[in-house]
C-alpha cells in the first residue's frame, strides 16, 4: 500500500503497487488507513471487481450502480477483496524519478522528487471565500533543469493549512494522472530536506 487517508491525501481511496505498477482501489471505510497502512503488503482479490478509466487513468472499484464508472468498495466487503499481509514488514519502496522522466508507466506508482522547490508561496491549498473551507489546490514545483510539475493537494488533508515548504527538497508521492495531465500527490506527509 503506497497511499491511503492517514493524513486525508487521498479521501476514500488506496493505492497499491506491485512491480508491474500502480492502481488506485476505490473504498469505503474510515479510516481506510487504520486496515491498511502505509507499506502493508496486501492481496488484492478482483473477481467481482471493476476496472474504469477515468480520464485516461485506470481506477478499480465496485460495479456501478449509478452515475459513477466504479462505486467504491463497501466497508463490509473490503476483507473479501483486499487481505493485508500482517507477517511481514512495512515496505517504504519509493522509485526516484526526474520530473523530465516522469511516463505513463508511472503512474499511480511511488515517487520521490529530489531537489525541487515551490515556486509560489503560501499555503499547500486556497479557501473558498464563500464557504471558508480549503479547496483541492494545485501548486508548481520546479528542478534544477527548470522543468516543472503540478502538486495536487486535496482540500482534506490535514496540513492543507500548512505553508508550504520553503528553499529546496524532496517530496514523496503518487504520479496522478487526468486528461492528458501529470500531477504528483504528496503521500504519507512525506517531504523533507526543505528550509525550516
Amino acid at each position: 500500500v503506497t497511499a491511503n487517508d492517514l493524513y486525508g491525501e487521498f479521501h476514500r481511496t488506496i493505492v497499491v503497487e506491485d512491480a508491474s505498477g500502480g492502481i488506485a482501489i476505490a473504498a469505503e471505510g474510515s479510516p481506510l488507513a487504520d486496515l491498511y497502512p502505509f507499506g502493508i503488503v496486501a492481496t488484492v482479490r478482483c473477481n467481482g471487481l471493476t476496472l474504469c478509466d477515468y480520464g485516461g487513468k485506470i481506477q478499480l472499484g465496485a460495479p456501478p450502480r449509478g452515475d459513477y464508472a466504479v462505486d467504491r468498495i463497501p466497508a463490509r466487503e473490503l476483507s473479501r477483496y483486499l487481505r493485508r499481509d500482517d507477517g511481514g514488514t512495512l515496505q517504504r519502496d519509493f522509485v526516484r524519478r526526474s520530473i523530465s522522466e516522469i511516463s505513463l508507466r508511472d503512474v499511480d506508482t511511488y515517487v520521490r522528487f529530489d531537489q525541487v522547490r515551490f515556486t509560489t508561496q503560501g499555503t499547500w491549498c486556497d479557501i473558498d471565500p464563500l464557504s471558508g473551507k480549503r479547496l483541492t489546490t494545485e501548486r508548481t514545483i520546479v528542478d534544477p533543469t527548470g522543468a516543472t510539475f503540478r502538486v495536487r493537494t486535496l482540500g482534506s488533508a490535514h496540513y492543507a493549512g500548512e505553508p508550504l515548504p520553503k528553499g529546496k527538497g524532496s517530496l514523496c508521492g503518487i504520479v496522478d494522472y487526468f486528461n492528458g495531465e501529470f500531477a504528483l500527490r504528496v503521500t504519507n506527509y512525506e517531504f523533507f530536506g526543505f528550509t525550516p
